[in-house]
């Protein structure tokens, strides 16, 4: 199988639909592939921002991760923005680029660059492929860790001579893991919010809630126990139901309103896994 098939049947067995790029001459040995496949719908931006912004949106709505490609280190460096607020997002991304040719790297040819440099401060895992038998397992790796709880932006370097290259490796299975698990001090936990009287307790929730499709559980919760819900700043997605009326709104951005709003509480109980609150004492 040449290289650019091979990332074709990865996408199709990652349940991949759309694929948004920008795409130029570093990509075009994958557009050439993608010619031939009928199972994706390419969705274009003029500039690479904006397939980068489009795959974060459509990742968060379906709870997928989503599949972009842009085109080279300018590209990627135009994509910073996005995908540094697709990492806070925690929406699952595998961002790819072309690199120039493998045998012109040494001449610094125009618009090539140190790709994976650029992307390791705004992605959780990025490699540049080096050889057309490592495509299966890099890809598997960048899918995987997208999902991986905090979910998040990943990226991968696809040098354009690579994806012209034939081999006989075997394209490794899709891996599925279950994330789910169960604390071991659930009973304390349950004996400690049911000791305090309704007023007294607060939710703090993040868009982790969402993400785990787990905005139902929080909503049955609140019905049971009766506190008072907020959620963080800035959030992407909904994490309660916003005409419940336990719902309290978004906390402030800063620490003195979030103080003002929480100090009346004796009991916060937060839930996700990037809460950053800052309480001053009274």
């Amino acid at each position: 199988m040449r290289g650019d098939e091979i990332i074709f049947e990865v996408l199709e067995s990652e349940g991949v639909e759309f694929i948004f790029g920008n795409p130029g001459t570093t990509e075009t040995p994958f557009l050439k592939g993608l010619g031939s496949r009928k199972n994706f719908s390419y969705i274009v931006g003029l500039q690479e921002a904006v397939p980068v912004g489009m795959a974060a949106g459509y990742a968060l709505a379906s709870h997928k991760p989503a599949f972009v490609n842009i085109h080279t280190f300018p590209g990627l460096a135009n994509s910073i923005c996005n995908m540094h607020n697709a990492m806070l997002a925690n929406a699952p991304i595998v961002v790819t680029a072309g690199q120039q040719d493998t045998r012109h790297l040494v001449y610094n040819p125009v618009l090539s660059g140190d790709l994976t440099g650029l992307s390791s401060t705004v992605s959780k895992y990025n490699y540049e492929v080096k050889r057309v038998e490592e495509l299966s397992t890099a890809l598997r790796r960048a899918f995987q860790i997208a999902k991986e709880p905090p979910s998040g932006t990943t990226f991968l370097s696809f040098p354009m001579d690579i994806l012209n290259q034939e081999c006989e490796s075997k394209i490794h299975g899709k891996s599925n893991i279950n994330w789910d698990s169960t604390a071991s001090s659930l009973e304390a936990l349950a004996d400690l919010l049911l000791s305090v009287s309704p007023g007294k307790i607060a939710v703090i929730a993040d868009q982790d809630v969402a993400y785990a499709k787990a905005v139902p559980d929080l909503v049955s919760f609140a019905d049971v126990l009766a506190p008072d819900v907020y959620e963080t700043s800035f959030e992407g997605q909904q994490v309660f139901d916003t005409t419940h009326p336990l719902y309290c709104n978004s906390l402030p951005a800063n620490a003195e309103g979030i103080n003002s709003i929480l100090s009346k509480y004796r009991i916060l109980f937060l839930i996700g896994s990037k809460i950053s609150l800052f309480l001053y004492s009274k």
